[in-house]
């Protein structure tokens, strides 16, 4: 079945650890700014109440291999570096197919 990973961005949530959250609680009154009670993990608000678009991480990684121009390297391949990576360092693979 296709996924839909904007509505999935849309709809998933960070769990932040309680002492990251007053740290970052915190950070955010001495700026002036609050958080929202279940922020998402990227957001566009200071507040962390609204996603960034899902294309927003990609055009940023373009615009930087564009500036030192770097050609030959994409974003995808970073993914599978990663689970590379993670299989390498012992996680199991189903765990890493899933998204751990």
């Amino acid at each position: 079945t296709h996924q839909d990973p904007v509505g999935k961005i849309r709809r998933s949530r960070f769990r932040w650890p309680s002492h990251h959250r007053r740290a970052e609680g915190g950070a955010a009154r001495g700026l002036g700014l609050g958080l929202t009670s279940n922020p998402y993990l990227f957001y566009s608000e200071p507040d962390g109440s609204l996603p960034v678009h899902p294309d927003s991480p990609s055009k940023l990684f373009r615009r930087l291999l564009d500036k030192f121009g770097w050609r030959e390297l994409h974003l995808h391949g970073l993914h599978h570096f990663t689970a590379t990576q993670l299989v390498a360092a012992g996680m199991d693979i189903r765990s890493v197919a899933t998204g751990y």
